[in-house]
C-alpha cells in the first residue's frame, strides 16, 4: 500500500498535544529545587548537572510556553549548572547534555538577555575541548577515560559536535552542495588537519559503522572489547556487559541520529537497515521495551534507563522513515500519551516506572517533531481518530473508499448519510441527463425509442455502479458475520439496485 493522504477539516480550539505539552512543561518547573536552580532525575532527589541541562534544553526547545519569570528562573539555572561545567561535570553524558543545553541557550534570544554571552560562548568552547580531548583511541566516547565506548555516549557526543560544524549558507542548490562536500573531502585528503571537531565527528561516525551488528541495529558496546583488561570494568560483571552487545532499540536510535548529522554522507543503506530493525521490534502495545544500561560513575554503580519508544520515534521521524501517518508512529505515539501521568504531568519511561524529569523531556523533544510535521492538520483529537480509524482497518472492518493514494473513513452513522445522499445525487442526475436528451431531441426520441431506450440504460446501469460503490462498503460492514465474501455482499447491493432499475426503465423509460 502506498503513502496515504489524510484529511481531516474538522475544527479545533487546540493543537494535538497542547494540553499535555502545557501540563509536562508545568510540572517541569514545579519540580525544580528552588535552592539550587536545577534538577533531580526525580522528585525531590538532589540535583545533577545532567538533568538539569535536559530539562533547559527540553524547555527552550518549548520556549512559546515559557512566561519572563521562567526565563529567569531558566537563567538561573544555567548560571548554577552550566557555565563553567568542569565544575559540575564528571561523566562525558555531562559534558554532552551541557552543550546541547547550551546550544538551545545560545540559540534562544529570551533567555540570552539574562545571561553574559562570552560566559555561553567560553563554556560551550570548553564542552567542544573537554569531548575532543577525551575521545577514545578506537573513535568512540567512553563515560571516564579508558573506559569501554558506547553507542549512547558517542552518538550524543556526533550530534551535539555535529551541531558545531561550520555550514555552507550560500550552497543554495543541491548542485552546489554537492560541490562543497567534494571539495571539503578533496581538502581534507590533502591537509593533514588538527585534532578538532571534523576529525573527532569523522572518527565518532566510523566507530559507528564500525560497531553496527548484522541485523542491522546497534548494542551499546562492542563484543570484541569486553575482553580488554582495564581498571573499568571493576564492580560489573560480564553479564552487566554481555547483554549491552546485543542490539537494541535505544542505541540503534541513538546511532540513527547521529548519523542524520552527519553532511558528508547520507548512509542511506545504513540507516534503511536500521529503520527497519526498529520496525520490526515494535511491541504489541505500541511502544519499544526500555534498555538498561549498567555502568559506572566513579565508585557507583548504576542502571541509566533508556526510554527507546522516544528514540524509536524521532529516529524514524528524523531519518524520513515514517511520518505521522504512518501506522507504526501513531501505535507509538498512542503509547506516549498513555504513559503521561495525568494527575502531576510529567511522563513514566513504562507503565510500571515512576515520572522521570529526563523521560518527560524526551517526550517533549518527540511531541516537538511531530507536531512539526501536523502543523497543517486541522483535527479534533485526531489522534484519537486515526488511531480508531487504523483498528478499524485491521479489524477488515473499515467503513473507508480508496482514491487513489487517499483514503476517506467513516463510521456507521456517517457511512449511511453519504451513501444515502449519493444515491440520490447520482439519480438525479441521471433522471436529468435523460430529460435532457428528450427535450434537446424530442422528434428523435419520438421517432427512434430504441436508440433512445439504449442510451437511457446506458446511463442508468452507470449510475446504478457508482450508488452501488458506498451501499457494497456499509453492507459488507454491517452483516459481515453473515456474509462471507465482498462477492456476496456485492450480490447483494447490486441485485437489489437491478430490481429497482428494471421497475423504473418499464416504467418511466
Amino acid at each position: 500500500m502506498g503513502p496515504l493522504n489524510i484529511k481531516f477539516e474538522f475544527e479545533q480550539e487546540r493543537e494535538l498535544f497542547e494540553s499535555e505539552t502545557e501540563s509536562a512543561i508545568t510540572w517541569l518547573l514545579d519540580v525544580r529545587d528552588k535552592k539550587t536552580h536545577g534538577w533531580g532525575w526525580v522528585e525531590n532527589i538532589p540535583s545533577n548537572v545532567q538533568n538539569t541541562a535536559e530539562v533547559v534544553s527540553a524547555l527552550l526547545e518549548n520556549s512559546n510556553y515559557l512566561t519572563d519569570r521562567e526565563y529567569v528562573e531558566l537563567a538561573d539555572a544555567v548560571q548554577s549548572w552550566l557555565i563553567h561545567p568542569e565544575q559540575q561535570c564528571e561523566i562525558s553524558l555531562d559534558w554532552v547534555w551541557v552543550l546541547l543545553a547550551l546550544q538551545s541557550v545560545r540559540d534562544d534570544d529570551g533567555i540570552k538577555t539574562h545571561l553574559d554571552t562570552a560566559d555561553i560562548d567560553n563554556s560551550i568552547r570548553q564542552c567542544i575541548g573537554w569531548l575532543v580531548d577525551n575521545q577514545n583511541p578506537d573513535g568512540g566516547w567512553a563515560d571516564v577515560e579508558g573506559g569501554l565506548s558506547s553507542t549512547a555516549r558517542t552518538s550524543l557526543a556526533v550530534i551535539a559536535l555535529g551541531r558545531e560544524r561550520p555550514v555552507d549558507d550560500g550552497a543554495s542548490s543541491r548542485l552546489e552542495r554537492s560541490r562543497f562536500k567534494r571539495l571539503k573531502r578533496a581538502i581534507e585528503r590533502a591537509i593533514p588537519e588538527k585534532p578538532g571537531i571534523e576529525s573527532s565527528l569523522r572518527d565518532g561516525v566510523k566507530w559507528l559503522q564500525a560497531t553496527r551488528n548484522g541485523d542491522g541495529g546497534w548494542g551499546n558496546i562492542r563484543e570484541k572489547d569486553l575482553y580488554r583488561s582495564s581498571d573499568h570494568r571493576a564492580g560489573l560483571s560480564s553479564a552487566d556487559l554481555r547483554y549491552q552487545c546485543d542490539s537494541n532499540v535505544a542505541c540503534t536510535g541513538y546511532a540513527v541520529l547521529a548519523l542524520c548529522e552527519d553532511s558528508l554522507d547520507t548512509h542511506a543503506g545504513v540507516i534503511s537497515e536500521a529503520i527497519k530493525y526498529i520496525r520490526d521490534h515494535q511491541q504489541e502495545y505500541g511502544g519499544w521495551d526500555v534498555f538498561s544500561e549498567v555502568g559506572r560513575k566513579g565508585d557507583t554503580i548504576y542502571t541509566f534507563r533508556h526510554f527507546s519508544t522516544t528514540w524509536a520515534l524521532r529516529a524514524l521521524l528524523r531519518a524520513g522513515g515514517a511520518d505521522y501517518t504512518d501506522e507504526c508512529v501513531i501505535d507509538g505515539i498512542n503509547y506516549l500519551a498513555q504513559l503521561q501521568d495525568t494527575h502531576s504531568g510529567g511522563w513514566r519511561s513504562s507503565v510500571d516506572a515512576d515520572t522521570y524529569t529526563w523521560a518527560t523531556c524526551n517526550v517533549l523533544e518527540t511531541i516537538r517533531l511531530i507536531k512539526s510535521q501536523l502543523a497543517a492538520v486541522k483535527a479534533q483529537k485526531f489522534l484519537q481518530i486515526v488511531c480508531e480509524w487504523w483498528e478499524l482497518r485491521k479489524r477488515h472492518g473499515d467503513y473507508s473508499l480508496s482514491v487513489g493514494n487517499t483514503i476517506f473513513a467513516f463510521n456507521e452513522a456517517t457511512i449511511v448519510l453519504f451513501s444515502i445522499v449519493s444515491t440520490v445525487a447520482v439519480f438525479c442526475v441521471t433522471a436529468a441527463l435523460s430529460v435532457f436528451l428528450h427535450t434537446i431531441f424530442p422528434e428523435a426520441a419520438s421517432e427512434s425509442a430504441g436508440p433512445f431506450r439504449l442510451v437511457n440504460g446506458i446511463l442508468i446501469v452507470l449510475g446504478a455502479f457508482i450508488i452501488g460503490l458506498p451501499w457494497v462498503v456499509y453492507v459488507k460492514n454491517v452483516f459481515k458475520k453473515d456474509m462471507s465474501s465482498w462477492i456476496e455482499s456485492v450480490g447483494w447491493v447490486y441485485g437489489i439496485i437491478t430490481g429497482f432499475l428494471l421497475a423504473y426503465y418499464q416504467i418511466a423509460v
